[in-house]
């Protein structure tokens, strides 16, 4: 647009010189200016040629096309009389090429650091635009780490030789020593600190640079919690108040709250398929509460859904305010309700490879299918919706998208499901880590979208999983050596077995480990039964029969050790009650996990084992940016009724299970048989019960999640187990769902002689 204003300016000015031209002809044609620029492109792009008439309309077209060439600075065009018409020149100023591009004072950042902010190298035109974009993007980088008094310049006599010189003088590098609040009345300082995020210490430890970017979303936040009490004209900025070296600062918020809106009166019109009174009490803002926008948003968005899962897909819900002259609101919740609508068809798109009966009988199972009202609080169309959420997970796919659109019967909306496709299955090769189990290898095949009949056309179809694919299943094969286990086995599992909601899963391995003073093999087959019903309970039926072999006993083994050394056959037949409501099938932040079960053993030995768990979600807080602190309990309990083998008993201790102690570190020790009176070796205990608290906080992404835990457990002897931990989650995104890496560091508070300690714990590396 600059181009353009720039051509028609120096046209307007030229014009009082021009040859008048009515029914002039144009004799010659020339080109002037031009440095780079061929004369052939300047002629290609303008379409006046010699012999035409002159046509000054026809010309500032040609001049704006020429003031728009990426080397052109701007383009005009003048007239010279000559016999028998006019010569006609284009005359182009061309922009300056880029011959030097250099930082001159950056001693903290780097040259290469800077350069990759910079958006054009040497041999580019030189464009303001792109010089002022740079100046931004380094500025910002030196605030960003801290430099708040940072200045970057250019060498404006160089940039006339086409040369960008960067002169920065970086100043002081400032750390945060604190964070104050100024002018705040309505909220505590406490409060205020539970709002922001910019703390002065990474991890209690080390202070925090001074960063401009991250205190502005801090403003922001202030002023988001304001405005959801009421006051929806608060001011807020910051502003370091610097020591005397100017190298640390506590970051002071200054708050200018206003006045406090009150909502005066509220009403609601438009219902008639609801009670007036049900809709009343959804409202979040009423008579005499401080206006919240937010709250009224959310009140809409409520509502809306109480229409939506009745059918009314069509629902709209309007908040008009009305602000007297001292600032104060009327509310109106104005409801259109539409038509309520029945499902008419469900048509499925977009699933190349995945069977139309996997993604159907997911919909069926929620009872979404023709017939029912269309719920549009489960298929938001949106892929947010928790219909959308249950077959994206069913399917494995990237995205899953449930719209509506008119069906041909009156009164009905067609679903059409748009389904996605991702990698669901792949050959992988890897290694893994954790302190429980020492270094791990890995070869797994897993596919869990598994289609027996679909056999790969070439070897890159099977490596790259896109061969036996589309029915659902899921199969694993993995073999895993390590310096401390090895693992081998094969695991299948159908979730809709006979096309009925039973998750058959059948399978064999073979695991061997060195224990603390013998070796421990097991080859075991297995088959299981799970029924889903519609209230989220699974009742499940499962049989193994597995052989475990004891053996290279060490000479001072306890007894208990050395009476089931050789094989010894078990038997068991499995009975399990679970029920599952969260929010997400991976990382939950809301509702609850219950499992209990019992399990009969039979063959060389005859024991029960009961067992039962329940792991609470809350989520504490929720950002703007959408990350939650999450608050999760967990109780665990289990007994074994009869007489049981050592290596079927409980042993408490390592990540997973009570922190702060050795992997299988809390356990009844058994006598040395060699040395009377000493008790080493863990030989199992015959029930346990671990109970487990834990904050997660949100760190700079939703990939990194800071910890705070407490863990508590008991065995069969001693007193209870305590600690105290913390640590950093990071969330590794895979195609089936981001894989959790932890470390962590626990201390125990309570403990008995014989325990074991751990204070650092980690898992890491499980598929890559």
């Amino acid at each position: 647009m600059l181009k353009r204003v720039v051509a028609l300016v120096l046209f307007a000015a030229l014009a009082c010189g021009l040859v008048q031209a009515e029914d002039l002809r144009i004799v010659e044609l020339k080109v002037k200016g031009n440095a780079t620029l061929s004369k052939s492109k300047i002629l290609s792009t303008v379409s006046a040629r010699p012999g035409q008439t002159l046509d000054e309309q026809s010309l500032s077209q040609d001049t704006e096309k020429l003031a728009e060439l990426d080397a052109v600075q701007f383009a005009y065009y003048n007239t010279e009389p000559v016999e028998g018409g006019v010569k006609l020149n284009f005359v182009v100023v061309e922009k300056m090429l880029i011959s030097e591009i250099s930082f001159y004072g950056n001693d903290k950042i780097s040259d290469k650091t800077l350069s990759d902010l910079v958006d054009f190298d040497k041999g580019d035109y030189l464009e303001k635009i792109t010089l002022a974009a740079a100046l931004d993007s380094i500025r910002n980088k030196y605030t960003e780490k801290g430099y708040y008094f940072a200045e970057v310049k250019l060498g404006e006599k160089e940039l006339e030789q086409g040369k960008v010189i960067f002169r920065i003088e970086e100043g002081p590098r400032i750390k945060v020593t604190g964070v104050r609040y100024k002018g705040n009345t309505v909220f505590t300082e406490k409060q205020l600190d539970s709002v922001v995020k910019f703390d002065s210490r990474i991890l209690f430890l080390f202070k925090r640079d001074y960063n401009t970017k991250k205190i502005e979303q801090d403003i922001e936040a202030i002023e988001e919690e304001y405005r959801s009490a009421g006051y929806i004209n608060v001011d807020c900025n910051a502003e370091p108040d610097l020591n005397e070296k100017l190298n640390k600062a506590e970051v002071v918020f200054y708050i200018n709250e206003g006045r406090q809106c009150k909502v005066l009166d509220h009403s609601i019109k438009g219902v008639s398929f609801f009670d007036k009174e049900q809709i009343e009490n959804m409202l979040k803002v009423k008579k005499g509460m401080a206006y919240d926008s937010e709250a009224v948003k959310k009140t809409r968005e409520n509502i809306r859904d109480k229409y939506l899962e009745k059918g009314f897909i069509e629902a709209r819900i309007r908040a008009e305010r009305d602000f007297t002259d001292n600032g104060d609101v009327r509310l109106v919740y104005d409801i259109d309700e539409g038509k309520r609508f029945k499902i008419g068809e469900v048509r499925i798109t977009g699933n190349y490879q995945t069977h139309d009966k996997v993604v159907r009988r997911e919909l069926d199972y929620e009872g979404f299918k023709p017939g029912r009202w269309y719920d549009g609080k489960e298929a938001k169309g949106n892929g947010k919706g928790q219909l959308e959420k249950d077959v994206k997970q069913a399917t494995l796919a990237e995205d899953v998208f449930i719209k509506s659109v008119d069906g041909e019967k009156p009164g009905t909306k067609d679903a059409v499901v748009n389904i996605t496709e991702g990698m669901t299955g792949m050959v992988m090769f890897g290694a893994g880590i954790d302190s429980n189990n020492g270094l791990v290898g890995q070869v797994i095949y897993e596919q869990r979208n598994f289609d027996i009949q679909d056999w790969p056309e070439s070897l890159s179809e099977f490596f790259d999983g896109r061969s036996f694919k589309g029915a659902g299943q899921r199969l694993r094969i993995s073999l895993e050596p390590g310096t401390e286990v090895n693992r081998y086995s094969i695991d299948f599992t159908d979730p809709y077995a006979w096309e009925r909601p039973f998750s058959l899963n059948l399978g064999s391995s073979r695991f061997w480990r060195g224990r603390e003073c013998y070796d421990e093999e097991r080859t075991k087959g297995y088959i299981g039964l799970t029924r889903r019903y519609e209230d989220d309970w699974y009742l499940g039926i499962r049989l193994r029969a597995e052989n475990v072999t004891v053996s290279d006993l060490d000479a001072d083994s306890p007894q208990e050790i050395y009476d089931v050394e050789g094989d010894t056959g078990l038997f068991g037949t499995k009975f399990s009650a679970k029920k599952k409501v969260t929010d997400d099938k991976y990382i939950p932040t809301e509702g609850y996990v219950f499992d209990a079960s019992f399990e009969q053993v039979t063959g060389d030995y005859n024991f029960g084992v009961v067992s039962s768990s329940y792991t609470n979600y809350e989520t504490l807080k929720e950002d703007l940016a959408g990350r939650r602190t999450v608050f999760s309990t967990k109780i665990y309990g289990a007994a074994i009724l009869g007489d049981a083998p050592p290596f079927e008993k409980f042993y408490a201790g390592g990540s997973g299970s009570l922190r702060g102690f050795d992997y299988r570190g809390v356990s009844p020790r058994g006598e040395s048989t060699t040395t009377p009176g000493v008790y080493d070796d863990p030989i199992g205990s015959d029930w346990i019960a671990i109970g487990t608290a834990e904050i997660t906080f949100p760190l700079a992404s939703d990939r990194y999640n800071w910890l705070l835990f407490g863990d508590a457990g008991m065995i069969d002897e001693g007193g209870p187990r305590t600690s105290i931990g913390t640590g950093i989650e990071i969330l590794i995104p895979q195609w089936f769902g981001p894989v959790p890496m932890r470390f962590e560091i626990a201390a125990p508070i309570t403990k008995e002689g014989e325990d074991e300690t751990e204070f650092f714990s980690f898992s890491m590396g499980r598929l890559f």
